[in-house]
């Protein structure tokens, strides 16, 4: 709903996508069950969040991907750069808000009267999936990392370190590896429109 409002006042359409295969968090669910994230975190991330993601990079053709990642966020990120060229078969990455704070952007919010999601409101600093995101107290806010202390919430990475990627942001994966997904392939509602006005990967 968010996403559509703010379609509408800038003017723009978003191209979606999702989980290959599935067109409803339900048909999702019914295949690879009500909670398999638990069971397998890295699988989870792979279907609903990094190949949708890579998918939609390949059918805009996109050459880089502008993004909202901070040196503030902490440390995994603590040393991006505006632009980040990428080897081979990667698209580059330009961080515009690379040496901003958090407070810095909301300034700019509030300067700019610029729309923002209505969850920060209820609490949510940094806004992932429902399951593992919680709200945050407003004065932790601002401290260095304080934005996504809220994310990946009781979550750890294969090695027990704590998690703070889903993996979009990480190295690609080959293309060689098996289907994610084992319903057909219904295809994204806007995968033919190609080019123009950004993406969103929807989690189901």
């Amino acid at each position: 709903e968010f996403m559509r409002q703010t379609e509408e006042r800038y003017g723009f359409k978003a191209n979606w996508f999702h989980a290959e295969g599935f067109n409803t968090k339900a048909e999702l669910e019914e295949t690879h069950g009500v909670d398999f994230w638990k069971d397998d975190l890295k699988l989870y991330d792979r279907i609903c969040k990094v190949e949708p993601y890579w998918r939609g990079l390949k059918t805009l053709k996109a050459d880089a991907v502008i993004n909202g990642r901070r040196r503030d966020h902490g440390f995994d990120r603590a040393f991006i750069e505006v632009y980040e060229k990428e080897q081979a078969g990667e698209v580059d990455k330009i961080n515009p808000l690379a040496y901003w704070t958090f407070k810095d952007v909301w300034d700019f919010i509030n300067a700019e009267d610029i729309a923002y999601h209505p969850l920060h409101d209820k609490g949510y600093p940094s806004i992932g999936d429902a399951k593992d995101t919680v709200p945050v107290a407003r004065e932790k806010w601002f401290e260095y990392a304080g934005e996504r202390l809220g994310r990946f919430n009781g979550l750890t990475n294969d090695d027990g370190s704590t998690k703070t990627e889903c993996g979009i942001h990480l190295p690609h994966a080959s293309d060689k590896e098996e289907p994610a997904s084992s319903g057909s392939n219904k295809g994204d509602k806007n995968s033919k429109k190609g080019g123009g006005g950004g993406f969103s990967v929807e989690v189901m």
